[in-house]
């Protein structure tokens, strides 16, 4: 009886262990599988682990921006439009790990737990993925941005589709250069507009701006001083570009007065300004389907006042990629609402079938009452920078930055949105070393605004 016993005792441990190996296996198998079915000896998919048969990638009008003939990867026939979309789309290589063609591989090749890749390798059945990407829209921003380095991106603050959406430099995804070496390439596989991490200079004005408006109840009758600078209580000063004289806070907006900006910043307080930055993604990374982006950084918990000044300023040590600027001008323009970008529209099986759902909610990260004071300031910032004009043409509300770098003239921002139904757009622009933000980003804003107005017409 005790062999028997030791026995069954040694037949159930084999049991359990082969049970544990086996949950193992299928884990792993689920969890990483469409990576295995994916890698680069597949030669299905690839040749000399050169991308060449996989789904095809259209915009949102059903232009063809990516597909497989004959064995072998193309792109979109221009060249403009081509290289403006290499960080989204990507191209037949394995290095722009933050591109479409490697997050939704498995995807594109049809891939599944059941099958594999099987409708590809059997029957050359491959998926097709929509993108809410406009390629004329690129062209005219690509055309328009010229040989700047920086980052142009641009959403439908509604319904969170991105419908632009650029980084510079870039190359030739059909003819990638085989030098990528010097200066002018540097982080050519950085994704500038999703993951370039930048001081936002006086954008972040806009958050300061909501944490003002929250949290101090008479920021509105409060008065201010600026001689071109001021002295902060820990002996620190901290300049202005202007001489503004006796000023109130949404006049020292519409400037974009530093030294109204940097006491505000003393009066609100790091953890209330580091609390709203939050909410728009500082401090944390977010996605858009399977793409991953940086949110920004905001930490000035134990700077003295001439530091927490400088941080409400948005420099310090305080840094925004473009893709979290331009939500936090879409919220603004959303009532206080925030939908979360997305690129993917669709995504059509072998058969033509959509697989995804592509739904997401809206969070609130603002009151409406303050999204609609921000509202006005925004509208007062971008007369005082292009004219009413051009605020009355696009109804548009903005905010310029120019952030000081270590190297070199500052970078040009500019953050805003469209206050319209027919037209409800958020964007955000950088132009490394641009220097002047008004007249570094105006017309790759001016050509941005009037393409976004011809969007589905």
């Amino acid at each position: 009886m005790k062999k028997i016993s030791k026995r069954a005792k040694a037949a159930y441990l084999l049991l359990i262990v082969f049970t544990v190996g086996l949950v193992f296996f299928y884990t792993n198998f689920a969890i990483n599988g469409g990576k295995w079915a994916l890698s680069a000896y597949n030669t299905h998919i690839y040749s000399n682990g050169a991308l060449q048969t996989t789904g095809s990638i259209v915009d949102r009008y059903g232009k063809v921006l990516a597909k497989s003939e004959n064995g072998k990867r193309t792109y979109y026939e221009d060249l403009a439009t081509r290289k403006s979309l290499m960080h989204i789309i990507g191209d037949n290589s394995s290095f722009l790990s933050g591109s479409i063609q490697q997050t939704y591989a498995d995807k594109l090749a049809g891939y599944s737990a059941l099958n594999g890749v099987h409708m590809l390798s059997a029957f050359n059945k491959v998926s097709k993925m929509e993108l809410s990407i406009s390629a004329e829209l690129q062209k005219k921003v690509a055309n328009a941005f010229g040989s700047k380095r920086g980052a142009v991106i641009a959403y439908n603050y509604k319904t969170g589709e991105i419908v632009c959406s650029l980084s510079a430099p870039n190359y030739d995804p059909q003819n990638k250069p085989e030098n990528l070496d010097g200066s002018y390439y540097e982080g050519i596989y950085v994704n500038r507009a999703l993951n370039g991490m930048y001081p936002p200079g006086s954008t972040f004005k806009i958050i300061t701006s909501i944490a003002a408006i929250e949290n101090i109840p008479d920021i509105f009758s409060q008065k201010f001083v600026c001689n071109g600078k001021c002295t902060m209580p820990d002996g620190g000063t901290i300049t202005c570009s202007g001489k503004h004289g006796e000023i109130d806070f949404k006049k020292g907006f519409s400037v974009s007065c530093n030294v109204v900006f940097a006491n505000v910043a003393n009066m609100v307080g790091a953890e209330k300004i580091k609390s709203v930055a939050e909410k728009f993604g500082f401090n944390q990374n977010g996605k858009m389907g399977k793409i991953g982006y940086s949110g920004g950084y905001y930490d000035a918990g134990k700077a003295g006042a001439t530091n927490l000044g400088w941080s409400g300023i948005g420099q310090y040590t305080v840094l925004a990629s473009p893709i979290t600027m331009m939500q936090v001008s879409g919220a603004v323009a959303n009532g206080g609402s925030l939908n979360s970008p997305k690129v993917v529209n669709r995504i059509y099986n072998a058969f033509g079938i959509p697989t995804n759902l592509n739904i997401s909610l809206p969070k609130s990260v603002i009151s409406n009452g303050t999204s609609s004071t921000l509202n006005e300031m925004m509208k007062m910032a971008a007369e005082y920078t292009f004219g009413e004009s051009t605020v009355n043409n696009y109804s548009l509300r903005c905010k310029t930055g120019t952030a000081e770098v270590e190297k070199g003239k500052p970078h040009a921002w500019l953050s805003g949105f469209m206050d319209s139904s027919e037209n409800p757009y958020a964007f955000a622009i950088i132009v490394e070393n641009g220097g002047s933000a008004a007249s570094s980003t105006r017309y790759v804003a001016l050509t941005l605004l009037k393409g976004l107005t011809e969007l589905d017409r």
